[in-house]
């Protein structure tokens, strides 16, 4: 069962969080968490050393960067206007997997001779849905034979609960077959028992908003919330000498840890001041254990896809949603109920204590920053100091 995690369930903070040490809940510009200002940070630190690949690169491992405009220009076939290259603007045109798949290949033969570090984050899948032509045809006659679409409904948004959509499984296709083609280059240069690959996602699936192109089922959610549907992604990891093919890994990790991981795998030293909520999963990898506290995540806004602000903990098989608009809570056991259907607080109000505890006391020791809230409204935060709410509606937490 897959157990990979995000620390953001959006994907500008996620990005900032796999390879910085600034990681969103301490970045004062990710309280509202624009898009330009996320892609700014990741192009000036691949410059200033506080980036994965700038490290990498002065141990010996060109990087490539290949990311896109903070608002990219895209008609409905997909094709790109402009993408940014090693922090470098390029216009171009094509396919989005195909353009970063190009770039990485050639990348691939010009330094196959070498270490290197590639960081290919497709757009795939992402609004503006769309794809090649006749992928879409394809599965448009596939959709015939599919289940009729169904909905259920997640607070005020309504969530998708079939996988039928033609021109998103066109997308996914599409970045399939770019990442094969990514592959076989490693291949075709002897580089493929040499080589780590690490796949994953940087959100879950766009399930309860934006045309809702895919559903999450059996996890709850999707993009921009803090369940399982938001923040539990696919995760895999070919390690040639350390990982063996076929084997699964039900140890809960998340993306923090990739840093460590990385470094601990290419043989280089640990970064302990820069990734300083990772741990390296080699022991994993390895087929062995991983001993490690609690997870924790810091949402404080609210997103696109009906999310509010909250926070959550994972302790074991229990976790602990915090919603900061009024400090209600939410308790899982993600073991019997990985769809998170029975909310348990209120039969155990003492695992609520404890585990909220815990988050508040994380909160107070990260320096996490908290949302305000407006003056027109008398919804009141969540605290972070005190066990109890405070009852005056213009207070705020202490940081």
């Amino acid at each position: 069962e897959d157990q990979a995690a995000l620390l953001a369930s959006l994907t500008s903070p996620a990005k900032i969080q796999a390879f910085l040490d600034a990681t969103p809940y301490s970045a004062s510009d990710e309280n509202r968490c624009p898009r330009r200002v996320m892609q700014d940070r990741l192009a000036h630190c691949l410059d200033g050393g506080l980036f994965a690949a700038a490290a990498l690169r002065r141990l010996g491992y060109p990087p490539l960067i290949v990311d896109l405009l903070p608002e990219p220009k895209l008609d409905d076939d997909h094709v790109l206007a402009v993408f940014r290259h090693n922090g470098a603007w390029v216009k171009t045109n094509g396919y989005v997997s195909d353009v970063i798949t190009q770039a990485a290949t050639q990348f691939i033969e010009k330094n196959k001779d070498q270490p290197f570090f590639a960081y290919l984050p497709f757009l795939a899948v992402h609004i503006p849905i769309g794809a090649k032509p006749e992928l879409i045809e394809k599965y448009r006659r596939k959709q015939a034979s599919a289940p009729p679409v169904a909905w259920g409904q997640e607070r005020d948004s309504k969530v998708r609960l079939v996988q039928n959509h033609a021109a998103y499984a066109a997308m996914l296709e599409q970045m399939d077959s770019a990442i094969g083609r990514v592959l076989d280059a490693l291949e075709r240069n002897g580089l493929s028992d040499h080589t780590i690959v690490v796949f994953t996602s940087d959100n879950g699936g766009l399930a309860t908003a934006e045309g809702h192109p895919t559903s999450n089922l059996p996890l709850r959610g999707g993009k921009g919330w803090l369940y399982e549907g938001g923040i539990r992604e696919p995760w895999i990891i070919s390690a040639p000498g350390v990982t063996r093919p076929g084997t699964l890994c039900d140890t809960p990790v998340i993306s923090t840890d990739f840093y460590p991981t990385l470094l601990e795998l290419a043989g280089l030293p640990l970064m302990p001041q820069q990734h300083l909520d990772g741990v390296s999963l080699l022991p994993l990898l390895k087929g062995g254990k991983l001993p490690r506290g609690p997870l924790y995540w810091h949402y404080p806004h609210y997103s696109n896809q009906g999310g509010g602000p909250g926070g959550a903990v994972r302790d074991g098989d229990w976790k602990l949603i915090e919603a900061f608009e009024d400090g209600r809570c939410e308790l899982y056991n993600l073991r019997d109920d990985v769809s998170e259907k029975n909310d348990l607080a209120a039969e155990q109000p003492a695992r609520v204590e404890e585990l909220r505890s815990n988050l508040l006391a994380w909160r107070k020791s990260v320096q996490a920053l908290m949302p305000t809230p407006h003056p027109a409204n008398q919804i009141r935060p969540a605290a972070q100091d005190k066990p109890q709410r405070s009852q005056d509606p213009s207070s705020k937490e202490e940081s």
